[in-house]
């Protein structure tokens, strides 16, 4: 009996320690899971507390300052023009009201321009008048204090460089243009032309060293032009050269040979 009641004393003992073991790790986990809930529950609060900041600042902020914090290109859209210090006018500024533009009558680029007249005025048909006959070195006066002259009669090789035009011998007339007059005149409209002997016609060509008048000449100034023909060298005696540069002036007509080389 007595045997018997010891082993019975040390199984209870047994199992109380087995008891005690497990209340102990109970413990432990219920401590643990507290301490995560409670840095969980502060970390929602912090977050909670920021949002509440963020949300009173775009509330002070206004609307316009809102809509910019949430559309990042608003804010080049109404940026203010920079004001120089030196006090010119801010950039992308518009023009001053106190600026006046002065434009220069346009200057007509095709002779003379007309002093009156419009749309319904019927232009009477006019016939061409030339002038008489000129060395090749002489002058012609085309009336209204303006004249020409050959400042160059040569002889070329010309070289075709586009559809139509001939290769060949050639002569290259440069004509001079003189404006005595007060008024500016257009040369676009000056036309060269050269005849051999007996009126046999040329081809006028474009190639070097060409180069026609055109624009305009102010009072008092010359300006010459180059006019390339193909034209064989047995036409050239008595050859004839006419000038025109305006359909209001004569023709100026130079007769003469042309020299061959």
């Amino acid at each position: 009996m007595t045997s018997r009641g010891a082993s019975v004393r040390s199984g209870r003992t047994v199992l109380a320690g087995i008891v005690g073991i497990g209340l102990l790790l109970a413990a432990a986990a219920c401590t643990s899971s507290s301490t995560d809930t409670a840095s969980s529950t502060a970390s929602t609060a912090s977050s909670a507390s920021s949002a509440s900041a963020v949300s009173a600042e775009t509330t002070e902020s206004g609307p316009a300052e809102a809509s910019q914090m949430t559309d990042p290109s608003s804010s080049y859209s109404a940026a203010a023009p920079t004001v120089p210090s030196d006090g010119a006018p801010a950039s992308g500024a518009g023009p001053s009201a106190d600026a006046v533009t002065t434009t220069a009558p346009p200057v007509s680029t095709s002779g003379a321009a007309p002093t009156s007249g419009d749309i319904n005025q019927v232009v009477p048909n006019r016939d061409l008048v030339t002038n008489s006959a000129v060395p090749l070195d002489a002058a012609s006066d085309l009336g209204g204090q303006i004249s020409a002259r050959l400042a160059e009669v040569k002889a070329v090789d010309a070289q075709a460089k586009v559809p139509g035009e001939i290769s060949g011998p050639a002569v290259a007339v440069t004509v001079e243009i003189s404006n005595d007059s007060p008024n500016a005149i257009g040369l676009d409209s000056v036309s060269v032309d050269v005849q051999g002997a007996g009126g046999v016609p040329t081809s006028p060509i474009t190639t070097d060293p060409a180069s026609p008048l055109s624009g305009v000449l102010q009072p008092g100034e010359k300006k010459t032009g180059v006019y390339v023909f193909t034209m064989p060298a047995d036409a050239r005696n008595g050859a004839s050269i006419t000038v025109l540069y305006s359909a209001d002036a004569p023709v100026a007509l130079f007769a003469g040979n042309i020299p061959t080389g």
